[in-house]
């Protein structure tokens, strides 16, 4: 990732910017440079993964600083600053189960 203040980024189906005509299922990259302080990152982007896609569409949850799917108090642990204790609420949770990834091949 070219932004060292990155987490992680999901790219979905849909995207063509970054998949070209290739239909690949959603998928996350994570960064390697930083961690969040919540240790959230990858179940945050596979909640993405699990939406439909939608350019320029903020799908955070915006409403509860404690889910998972809301960046509020995930910053570097480079960097001084409040952790917020995460959940997973059931709905996120469901996503998950349902996920192309959740089944056996």
């Amino acid at each position: 990732m070219e932004d060292d203040n990155i987490f992680g980024e999901t790219f979905k189906t849909g995207n063509v910017n970054a998949n070209g005509d290739v239909g690949w299922p959603p998928y996350c990259i994570l960064s390697t440079k930083i961690l969040n302080r919540t240790r959230t990152t990858l179940v945050h982007e596979l909640i993405h993964t699990t939406l439909p896609y939608r350019e320029g569409v903020d799908e955070h949850d915006h409403t509860d600083v404690s889910d998972v799917f809301n960046p509020a108090g995930a910053g570097s642990d480079k960097k001084d600053g409040q952790t917020i204790k995460k959940v997973l609420p059931k709905r996120w949770a469901e996503n998950l189960r349902r996920a192309y990834f959740a089944y056996p091949g």
